[in-house]
């Protein structure tokens, strides 16, 4: 029930009698979309019938002055109708079943609204990227960011990644998998690997991969970190037995800075040659 007949001793409402909205009642018809007076009007007006302005004020406990107001945006919304006999002005509540329609109605216009709206939204929202930085542990930890390279990088664009550890080793069958749904993608790779670490028989392998690009440190360069760089992505990978942490980082300047160095290092050797 949204109206009530109470004793006037309960009434918070300098009137003898009337009626009010459980507040749990008439926070729904706010959730609706309703102010507070206009909830208490309508709810109300369930009770008083065909009244006029000064009945509804008193039966309510809204001032006067702020039940037109409430009357007027309750007319704009279809839940007051009004007609003029003689020379007064009666309001009258539509079925609270028409509450539904209403409802409906204003989900309709928000949505499409919203709709609208939205690209607007991801644009503004693209444009200013977040830096983010997140942790993974463990060698599930390293194949995340290797799926998410998967997910992410457009056909046609490469993935870098500066090695000297054979990930194999760690990763088993993952590595070919990647490497199979990442040419099968379109994803390109370009790879600075450590000759003696690697080994001349995987660095052989790995170079007749389609859309691969090889280049070998020429000095003894082994470390069990690696990186890597794919759109404004950085990925620190460690393989440190005990220590298997990846640091994936989202900031598309610290992404530039770690593809220039990279560029830097590519451009100085020589492409691997089986």
């Amino acid at each position: 029930m949204l109206c009530r007949e109470v004793a006037y001793d309960k009434l918070k409402y300098p009137f003898p009698h009337g009626f009010f909205v459980e507040a749990k009642e008439r926070a729904v018809l706010e959730e609706l979309g309703l102010t507070g007076n206009e909830a208490k009007v309508y709810a109300a007006m369930c009770r008083a019938g065909q009244a006029i302005a000064n009945d509804i004020s008193r039966e309510s406990g809204v001032y006067r002055t702020l039940v037109y107001d409430a009357l007027d945006r309750l007319t704009e919304r279809g839940l007051v109708s009004q007609i003029t006999i003689g020379n007064k002005k009666y309001f009258e509540a539509v079925e609270p079943e028409e509450l539904m329609n209403w409802f409906d109605m204003q989900e309709q216009r928000i949505r499409a609204e919203l709709e609208a709206f939205i690209p607007k939204l991801e644009a503004e929202y693209r444009r200013e990227v977040r830096p983010t930085v997140r942790l993974f542990y463990g060698a599930e930890g390293i194949k995340s960011v290797y799926l998410d390279e998967l997910r992410t990088i457009p056909a046609g664009e490469n993935v870098l990644i500066f090695h000297s550890i054979n990930a194999k080793q760690v990763l088993g069958w993952f590595v070919d998998y990647w490497h199979k749904q990442r040419t099968k993608k379109g994803i390109g790779l370009r790879l600075i690997l450590d000759k003696k670490t690697i080994g001349i028989q995987r660095l052989a392998l790995l170079s007749k991969l389609p859309g691969s690009e090889l280049r070998v440190t020429q000095e003894d360069y082994s470390t069990p970190v690696s990186y890597h760089i794919y759109g404004d992505k950085v990925a620190i990978l460690s393989y440190v037995p005990g220590e298997m942490i990846t640091t994936l980082i989202e900031a598309p300047g610290v992404a530039k800075g770690f593809r220039e160095n990279f560029e830097l290092v590519w451009r100085k050797l020589k492409p691997f040659k089986a």
